[in-house]
């Protein structure tokens, strides 16, 4: 999604290569393959809808740009700014106008990576989210993506029954699209469901089985596993990432719960080292939290005090 999000906020002009390895990668190594697969996820993602709202465009030898169907005409004409503008996040058309098809994932995007400035904020953006997300359905009835758009959004403002229903209607109705179980997972981890999570992650890796390997589905799988007390199957799903991609921080934060809840200190400590060296945001924390769910609070804390114990400590709001 962070390709799409680059792709948009350029806003037809073209994207080079070393750009969005600026924009997703925060300017890491990577692959070219990586690119290549993340272009390819989010080509699928378009093919899944009747009537796709945009699509990638490959310039040879220079790099991608994002052309949309039905939205050509200039912003401003729209009703809507281009994403990225009001501080790096989408503003909120509340019904009036059409709304860029990117700008909802793009909003849920900014909350679930804790980039908000105060709680005020977090829940304005989760329901600009959903504002856009309900325009998204309105504009294609038939598109499932605004349905689990919207349950994300819903998760994140803790309207449970409602979220199911978005979720559920987006699993339903797509079976084969990714989107509905990512959306279903999400508010069964806020709900403290943790078993049902591990049901829909368990669904998501059959599909995943044989493709290249998705780095956010394994860290939130080994989230879920921390959250639930599998704490040597949350170390199994980490590890590897400490080679796959030894810049990213996000494995060594949830390695150290997991090696200091597996009574492994010393190896805790020296996971949470890591993420101190390596860390760029501390978005990662909003993980911790997600909910006001007893359930959810009480595994969350139980996290929390093992990364406290590992080094680390939540920052300041």
């Amino acid at each position: 999604m962070q390709v799409l999000v680059c792709l948009a906020r350029a806003e037809g002009a073209v994207v080079s290569r070393d750009d969005l390895i600026r924009c997703c990668w925060g300017g890491r190594i990577v692959g070219e393959d990586a690119i290549n697969h993340c272009v390819a996820k989010v080509r699928q993602i378009a093919s899944t809808a009747d009537a796709p709202a945009f699509a990638i465009e490959t310039i040879a030898r220079v790099g991608y740009r994002l052309k949309r169907s039905g939205f050509e005409s200039d912003a401003a004409a729209r009703g809507w700014p281009p994403i990225g503008a009001n501080g790096g996040a989408p503003v909120a058309t509340n019904g009036s106008a059409e709304a860029p098809p990117s700008a909802g994932p793009a909003y849920n995007g900014l909350v679930r990576g804790g980039f908000y400035a105060s709680r005020a904020q977090r829940t304005e953006w989760a329901e600009a989210a959903l504002d856009f997300a309900r325009q998204g359905g309105e504009l294609r009835p038939v598109a499932t993506g605004p349905h689990a758009c919207g349950a994300e959004a819903l998760t994140k403002l803790e309207r449970w029954e409602e979220s199911m229903a978005e979720a559920e209607y987006a699993v339903e109705a797509a079976p084969l699209v990714d989107s509905g179980y990512r959306a279903r997972a999400h508010l069964e981890v806020a709900r403290g469901a943790f078993s049902d999570a591990l049901r829909d992650y368990a669904e998501l890796e059959a599909r995943e089985a044989g493709e290249d390997a998705d780095e956010a589905y394994h860290v939130e799988l080994a989230f879920l596993h921390l959250l639930a007390g599998n704490y040597d199957s949350a170390i199994r799903e980490l590890r590897p990432w400490l080679v796959v991609d030894p810049r990213n921080s996000s494995a060594p934060f949830f390695l150290a719960a997991a090696q200091e809840l597996s009574g492994h200190h010393d190896e805790a400590v020296a996971a949470s080292r890591l993420y101190g060296r390596l860390k760029s945001d501390d978005g990662v924390w909003e993980m911790l939290a997600q909910s006001h769910e007893p359930a959810f609070l009480d595994a969350a804390r139980t996290v929390r005090n093992a990364l406290h114990d590992a080094g680390l400590n939540a920052p300041a709001d």
